[in-house]
């Protein structure tokens, strides 16, 4: 299977501070090097029969494996100190050995949990709502951060920030794409905006695609931006080089 013949990579795809303009942080992204075919392969094409798979755990500490490893080498290679972001899916919000893989994960790579976010979708929370609520309280406990993913596009989303330990919100790009020419999506945007500060959330865009739209999400107090118009996903040595052009943090 792919995990074994170490057939999983995983790309970063960078996140930009709008108000220092540098790269300070990444999402972990999952591609499958199939022998078959000639490109990687991306999760909507194959994630589907991994998560309905007995191997699912297994990839997943295999990504979480992964992402300290990187973290560790960036640190060693270039003294670059960015945390990265993996994504959570319903069954882990439900799996009581989630708060173990990652702790076990950063001690074994020698980083500290806030090198290391997690986000989630309301769907993942609402599956199962109670096991969810004490696991995402034992990450944070731990020092994890924790994200709510596609914010605006599930039905309680308020009501979510209220009920977990949730640090950031991600913009949905939908909302991103209509900027241009729909008074009514940036209307909308600079009021999801202006409550996710209001009660202290991080606020990142994903899907920025043009230089109007990172004016327009900077103009009015977006934190961070995500999208093609930065970079795409990377593999991990082209993300440093990246990063490091970009003036991202270094620690020595």
């Amino acid at each position: 299977m792919a995990v074994r013949q170490q057939r999983f990579v995983l790309h970063y795809h960078p996140k930009l501070d709008l108000r220092t303009n540098t790269i300070v942080g990444a999402e972990a992204l999952i591609r499958w090097d199939h022998p078959d075919h000639a490109d990687l392969l991306y999760p909507a094409s194959f994630f589907h029969l991994v998560e309905a798979s007995p191997v699912r755990q297994q990839v997943f500490a295999w990504t979480i494996d992964e992402v300290c490893r990187q973290i560790a080498a960036w640190a060693g290679d270039s003294g670059l100190h960015l945390p990265v972001s993996v994504n959570l899916s319903p069954w882990q919000l439900s799996d009581a050995t989630l708060p173990q893989v990652l702790t076990d994960a950063i001690a074994r790579h020698g980083i500290s949990s806030d090198m290391v976010q997690v986000e989630i979708t309301e769907g993942a929370l609402i599956a199962d709502e109670t096991r969810a609520t004490d696991i995402l309280h034992q990450l944070a406990s731990a020092g994890f951060a924790i994200s709510l993913d596609d914010f605006g596009t599930g039905h309680s989303g308020l009501a979510h920030l209220k009920r977990y330990p949730i640090r950031g919100i991600k913009l949905d790009m939908a909302f991103i794409q209509g900027l241009a020419e729909d008074a009514g999506a940036r209307d909308l945007v600079r009021a999801i905006v202006a409550f996710g500060k209001s009660v202290g959330m991080e606020v990142l865009a994903e899907g920025v695609e043009t230089s109007e739209q990172r004016a327009f999400l900077a103009d009015i107090g977006c934190d961070a931006i995500q999208g093609y118009l930065i970079a795409r996903p990377l593999p991990g040595d082209q993300f440093e080089t990246l990063a490091l052009g970009w003036g991202a943090v270094t620690v020595r």
